[in-house]
């Protein structure tokens, strides 16, 4: 009888995960236009592409949003540097010797897109 309830309890809990991950595999596709870990836009351009298609955006609206986005992409750039510059200063040679292997690491797993990004999703074209 305690067999049973386990069995069904972990039944339960698995159909449980499954049905999650599947609504949200599903509200992923439907909000964003691709799954989890799909290609999110990278710079300014796919970005732009998808919200002039989804917003309608005139040719004067895409070029004024597009000069926002390059003038954030630099401002957030020059925070990056500064902040990596002010972590470096702060520790010892031998934290620095770490922090430049996982600065290594980080950057072989998470290699830098292209300037304009990957594109838009498969279906989006």
């Amino acid at each position: 009888m305690r067999r049973d309830f386990v069995i069904g309890v972990v039944a339960a809990f698995l159909f449980g995960c499954s049905f999650g991950a599947l609504v949200a595999l599903v509200f992923a596709i439907t909000i964003h236009g691709h799954p989890p870990g799909g290609p999110w836009p990278r710079g300014g351009r796919p970005l732009i592409q998808q919200l002039g298609r989804r917003l309608d955006l005139s040719d004067e609206q895409r070029a004024r949003i597009d000069d926002i986005l390059e003038r954030a992409r630099r401002r957030n750039e020059a925070v990056r540097e500064t902040t990596r510059a002010e972590i470096e200063s702060t520790l010892t040679p031998r934290q620095l010797a770490r922090w430049s292997e996982i600065e290594r690491r980080w950057h072989r797993l998470h290699p830098p897109g292209p300037p304009d990004g990957p594109g838009p999703p498969p279906g989006e074209r």
